[in-house]
């Protein structure tokens, strides 16, 4: 009896973690720096403040993209900080949406993007704006807190970077 209690004690407790909001996308970052760490204004291009090399962790982003609401705790910003990120999952196109490219030829229809769309702020700044777009492989959007943006995406060699932009 006592195995079987204690099954029904872990499925309770792995429901109520899922239905609060808690479970693989708030308790593993979906980001983590890597050790290549923060470069700042010396190392970085031009009119960046900072730019952190990410390592993505794609099964947080398979969960993330099932997801209406999220909690990325931990959340790496370019100026070397960190943050929670309180997010809410909207549709940019209607279900009915046409997306067409117009050439000489005519128009060709397009499928809209295969991602997952998310808004929100950072935990204790109601001031403060975050977009993130969830793709299958990748993720990007941006950051923004007192006047600071944080952009973050893939680059081109294949990682993820968030990058501090000067004021």
């Amino acid at each position: 009896m006592r195995t079987a209690t204690g099954r029904w004690a872990l499925a309770i407790v792995v429901g109520l973690g899922l239905l609060t909001g808690s479970g693989p996308a708030g308790a593993t970052p979906l980001f983590t720096p890597t050790a290549a760490g923060l470069r700042t204004a010396g190392g970085a291009a031009r009119g960046l403040a900072g730019v952190r090399r990410l390592h993505l962790d794609r099964r947080v982003l398979r969960h993330l993209r099932t997801r209406t609401t999220a909690i990325l705790e931990r959340f790496p910003l370019g100026d070397g900080s960190r943050g929670t990120l309180h997010l809410h999952r909207f549709m940019p196109f209607a279900a009915d949406a046409r997306i067409e490219v117009m050439h000489r030829g005519g128009a060709r229809r397009l499928r809209p993007p295969d991602a997952v769309y998310f808004s929100g702020t950072l935990a204790g700044d109601p001031h403060s704006r975050a977009i993130l777009i969830a793709g299958r492989h990748h993720v990007h959007g941006l950051v923004a807190r007192d006047g600071d943006v944080f952009p973050f995406g893939p680059d081109g060699a294949g990682a993820h970077r968030t990058y501090s932009i000067r004021r």
